[in-house]
Parts: structure tokens; sequence; C-alpha cells
């Protein structure tokens, strides 16, 4: 095994966020919009969306090795999900908890005079299905409207702001964006004091009330007002016009913090904030070093994180809040000390699939890949929640249910560890390819063992070509007939471990897997042989004598051998403890004081 590297003190490398997301946003919707067209070119002709799983088994000499055609996410039956994690949705039936969408204008019809009534609704509606809630609480926004999806964006502030702050509804601040957003000045002090002070109320009626799963906390952007981040033109107009300077931002938002943690004392892990740090600023650097240190104060007081945007599920790779850097050969490192991880909120939003988003990411029939990619990024990142859809939840069920049963575990915990095998070109990181999501299982190159990218795709956005490999495989030409893997020194394996290999059937090949016994002698598996039927199947090897301690070159602990002729491609690989129980995440005390 090997110790994943702590990066809490790495220097993170300076990033032109803005023209990233852009280049992504290119790259996402032209592969969308070319894999619904069918002009997409898929090398070995596999299919990548989810093939309906059927159990099979190979038979060779005295030894049986179980197989599914598909992808394989059962884990032990003893696993159990974790308290205070899951999925986030109204209609969804795997939802803990469902999602509210209120506003300020909903709790505060006169300056003062505060009204429960529609977040008491909600909650019993939501209890009478088994579920609590989660606040989508919003504050900011007057209005704004998208001709291109009809999509309107309502009032959240209360009539009475405009009146007693002579506030005119044609000349408010405007953040631009997709929806034409417009906001009032809740920077200036009084209005901001007033919101703090609904939001002193609202904790005290509800902070306690188990109904109330979670609360975000938000700031400003273009994303209907709510989050935090903007791009120019419309950052240096509000900066001239209206006076919001990062200093302003940050003495706004950390005001708003100090209401929250007043209103949520000891159970301040409930609550999200909506922020990054640093954010998308388009190049401000003072403004997204304002954006840091709100995020470094929202952990502070104990708050966690909800970010956006998964769905591009490269977007994050390096990111303050994500626990998330690149390594120098495009490998993607997760700080395990990052707050987020210890207990309190951490999720994301991955509901944007179906017809409803087709406007954005071309044809529905590319979900099935961005989902699987999406969920399995939030595993990687260690997430407890994420917010979903009923279009979502129906795509890949196993997977949903493989997640739900994931979130929330740590290292000592989990039932399993894993890496999702790919590679793609991302520059904006400084490495030329980023490799692979992993989960305390880590794939690395070494001597004989150098991997190829394999299972191509093209894409042709006409501002650029782009690829993305999908699986590696080995490279049998050169000598690498080796796949090599390490499990993090933390993830102690029970006396039985199962080995799961999701591989594509696309070569006429031999291969096992092998793996140092308890007494130091090198063991191996049954060999499977390949069929050449451009399927793909997970075989599952159960190991009782495995004895993971470094004992391959650069402390690997176990290896996929390629016997030939072809070659092995591989893309994902699980090793699960059979245990009959399972304890709870050890970082997890979610009781106040």
């Amino acid at each position: 095994m090997v110790q994943i590297q702590t990066l809490k003190n790495r220097h993170s490398r300076s990033l032109a966020l803005f023209f990233c997301l852009a280049a992504l946003l290119v790259f996402a919707v032209a592969f969308l919009f070319i894999n619904s067209n069918n002009s997409l070119t898929k090398k070995n002709n596999v299919e990548i969306s989810q093939q309906k799983a059927e159990s099979h088994t190979v038979v060779l000499g005295s030894s049986t090795v179980p197989f599914v055609e598909g992808e394989d996410y059962s884990l032990p039956d003893t696993v159990e999900a974790e308290d205070f994690s899951g999925y986030v949705c109204g209609n969804c039936d795997n939802s803990v908890s469902g999602s509210m969408w209120l506003g300020w204008n909903d709790f505060e019809p006169e300056r003062g005079v505060y009204d429960w009534s529609s977040l008491e609704s909600r909650l019993a509606n939501l209890a009478a299905q088994g579920k609590t809630g989660s606040l989508h609480l919003q504050s900011i926004t007057t209005g704004g409207y998208n001709p291109d999806n009809g999509i309107s964006v309502s009032r959240e502030v209360p009539d009475w702001i405009f009146t007693y702050y002579d506030l005119d509804p044609e000349n408010l601040p405007t953040v631009g964006g997709t929806f034409n957003i417009t906001v009032i000045p809740q920077w200036q002090p009084e209005i901001g004091g007033d919101f703090n002070n609904m939001v002193r109320a609202l904790g005290e009626a509800y902070a306690d009330d188990p109904r109330l799963e979670s609360i975000y906390l938000h700031g400003i952007s273009e994303s209907r007002g709510e989050e935090l981040w903007m791009t120019q033109p419309y950052l240096n107009t509000i900066e001239a016009d209206w006076g919001l300077t990062p200093t302003v931002m940050y003495d706004w938002l950390s005001a708003r913090m100090d209401a929250y943690t007043e209103a949520f004392a000891g159970v301040e892990y409930k609550v999200a904030w909506v922020g990054m740090g640093p954010s998308w600023f388009q190049g401000r650097t003072d403004f997204e070093g304002a954006s840091t240190n709100l995020l470094y104060y929202a952990w502070s007081k104990g708050f966690g994180n909800r970010n956006g945007g998964i769905e591009f599920y490269f977007w994050h790779i390096e990111q303050t809040s994500w626990g998330s850097t690149v390594d120098d050969d495009g490998y993607i490192i997760i700080d395990e000390d990052s707050p987020n991880f210890d207990g309190r909120y951490w999720g994301e939003e991955n509901e944007e699939y179906g017809e409803a988003w087709e406007w954005r990411y071309g044809s529905k029939h590319s979900d099935p890949y961005r989902y699987r990619m999406s969920v399995m990024r939030a595993l990687q990142a260690r997430m407890r929640w994420l917010w979903t859809s009923e279009a979502g939840e129906e795509i890949n069920p196993g997977l949903s249910e493989y997640a739900r049963l994931s979130f929330g575990k740590d290292v000592y915990n989990s039932p399993d560890a894993w890496t999702l095998l790919f590679e793609s070109p991302i520059s904006s990181y400084g490495v030329d390819q980023v490799r692979n999501f992993e989960r305390w299982l880590l794939q690395r190159d070494i001597t004989g063992g150098v991997t190829v990218p394999s299972l191509l795709y093209y894409f042709d956005a006409g501002a650029g070509s782009y690829t993305h490999y999908t699986a590696r495989r080995t490279d049998i030409a050169t000598g690498n007939n080796y796949i090599y893997f390490a499990l993090d020194d933390s993830f102690i394996p029970t006396d039985t471990v199962q080995i799961k290999v999701e591989m594509i059937d696309n070569s006429q090949t031999d291969w096992h897997l092998e793996y140092y016994d308890n007494g130091g002698a090198l063991a191996s598996t049954t060999t499977i042989s390949n069929s050449n039927d451009d399927r793909v199947k997970t075989y599952t090897f159960t190991i009782h004598d495995a004895n993971f301690a470094n004992q391959f070159d650069s402390d690997m602990d176990f290896r996929l051998v390629n016997d030939g002729p072809g070659d092995l491609t591989a893309r994902w690989v699980r090793l699960i403890r059979i245990s009959d129980t399972f304890p709870p995440a050890t970082i997890n005390d979610l009781t106040a004081e």
C-alpha cells in the first residue's frame, strides 16, 4: 500500500478560471451535440453507456471467475448509508431530503414581521413522505428572464425593501448573465442587516428542528443572483456604480456568516456556504482573494460547502473547496485534511439531465456517460450530498444506489477503494493530460506498466478539436504488459477482499491478476481469455490471502497482467472489503455540544 499525499500546504497554481470555464463549456457542448447526432468516432466500437448487467461464470480448470456483462456496482449486504448524507430532491424516490426553494420575501412580508408558514407547509409535506428538507434560501434577486430557454427568475426580496430604502426597481445593479439578473445592493449595511435579522429569527425557530436537514448560505452571481461569482463587464460596472469592492464584498458576506453562526449555533454543520474560493471573477485577483478568504471564514465557523457545475465534471479539478489539485503527471490528488470532509455539509448539484436541459448540453442521449462521470467525481471528492432530479435518478439506478451507500464514507470505513481510468487533455491546469478519478486506490505508470489511453472520443467543435479517452490499456508492443495499482495505507483490508475489474473485451488476449500472499510469495489468479466481442465486462476475483504491503516496484500492491497476444483495456478497478459489519465514519459526530 502507499500513503496518499497530504496537500494542505501545497501552493495552488494560479488559474485563469473564467477562460478555463469557457473552453470547457465549448468542449462539453460539442461533445454532447456531436454524440447526439451519432457523428462521434468510437474506436473499438465499444458502447460506453451502461449495459444491462447479466451474470456469467468463466470456468477454467478447477477455478471459476464470475463476471457480469456491463457495470457492476454491488457492495456487501451489510453496508449502510452514513447519517447526514444522501440525495436531495423534492420528488425523487431515492432522496432522503427534499429541496425547498424559498426567498426572503416568503419570510418577511413586513419589516420585522416574520411568517414561517411557507417553510412549515413544505417541511410538513416532506415529513409526510418520510423526508427532511434542505432549504435553498434566496435573498438578493429582483428578477430575470432568458428568452432563449423561457426560464424566468422571480423576485426574492420583500416589496417593502423598495419603499423603505427608496430603491427604484427600474434602476438596480445588474449581474447580467444567462438570466439577465438584477439584484438589490444588499452589501449596503442597513439592507444586509435586515436580512441578517431575519436569518437570526429563522434560526431561533428552526435551527434545532430535525426536519430541516440543511440550508444554503448564498452570495452574488449571474446564476439566479446567488452563489458567488461574476464576469466582466458586470463586475466592473457594479463596482464603479454601486460600490461593491472586494473589501465591501468580504465585509458584507462575512457579516452574513456571523448571523448564520448565531442562528445555527450548535448545528453549524447544516449550513452550506455556496462559494468556492477562488471563484470565477475573470482575472480579478482582488475579488478572487476575497472569495478565498470567505471560504476559509465559512470553514472557521463550522459551515460546510456546496459547489456547482459538476455536470461538467472537469471544471473543479484544481479547486480549494474541493481539496483537489493536479500533480506534475496529471493525476488528481485529494487533500484528506480538507475541512469539507469532517462531517459538515459537503455536496454538489447534479440535476441537469433530461429534455429540460438539452438547451445547455445537447441531446439527452449522452446523459448516461455524463451522469456516471459526475457521480464518480463527487465520490472521489468525498462528498456527502448530491442534489438530483427525477430525470437524473432514472439514468443509472445501480450507480445511484451505490453512491447513496458510499456518500460520506472515509478511508477507514468505506467498503471499497477504486480508480476510474481515463485521460483527457486539459492544459489549463499546467499539465498536458489529466488522469483518473481515484478513491484510495491509485493507478500509476511504472517500468513495465506504462499504460496507454484507450477508447478515443473525438470532438470537432468548430473552434477546435478535442479528444477524451475513457479507459487505459497495456502496450504489449513496447513490453508494457502490466497495469499497476497501490492501495492507500490507511485503507486496511479485511482477510477476504474482492477485486472487480471492469474491462472492455476488445482484443483477443489472456490476462490475470497478481499480488503477494501472506507468505511473501507472488500469487496469481485464474487466467481470463477474452472473446473479443467488444462488450463491457466486470470480473470479480475473490482473494483470501493477499498482503498489500508495497511489495511491487514503486510501492505498488497488485497488478493486472496481460499475457497477450493482444492488449488488455480496463476502465474501472475497485477493491472491496468483505466484512460482516462496517463501522460508522470516524469523524462523524453531528450532535450539538
